[in-house]
């Protein structure tokens, strides 16, 4: 299972630390459209609901110096990372490893799904 969204700017640890209400509402909006974009990608069928699993994350951006390091990376998908948990791909986010990948392009986000098995669906 694969969804993209957009790049998130909420849990960014080198950027503002500003109004803690507005950064609030963005991790909220980022945890909802990943959940939303996680069940349209499951259609009809069950939530697998894995124990643990690995993401695969592709992250595009237009110039290699707009490119985070993978801490970042973890940080910054923290309420993606929560959206798929409320959509059921994974039962719990404390067992989900990440495998993150940099490339140039627009900029997005590409999410798959690993179950524990290897299974992507």
């Amino acid at each position: 299972m694969i969804i993209t969204l957009r790049i998130p700017t909420s849990c960014n640890p080198n950027g503002s630390h500003g109004n803690r209400y507005a950064k609030s509402r963005e991790r909220k909006a980022e945890r909802q459209a990943a959940h939303i974009e996680a069940r349209g990608a499951l259609g009809r069928g069950p939530a697998p609901k894995w124990a643990s699993g690995t993401l695969r994350v592709t992250w595009f951006a237009r110039h290699p110096t707009h490119l985070p390091d993978e801490d970042n990376v973890r940080s910054r998908l923290k309420p993606f990372q929560d959206g798929l948990v409320d959509a059921g791909w994974f039962s719990t986010d404390k067992k989900i490893t990440m495998d993150y990948v940099a490339l140039i392009g627009s900029p997005r986000v590409m999410i798959e799904a690993v179950g524990p098995h290897g299974e992507t669906e």
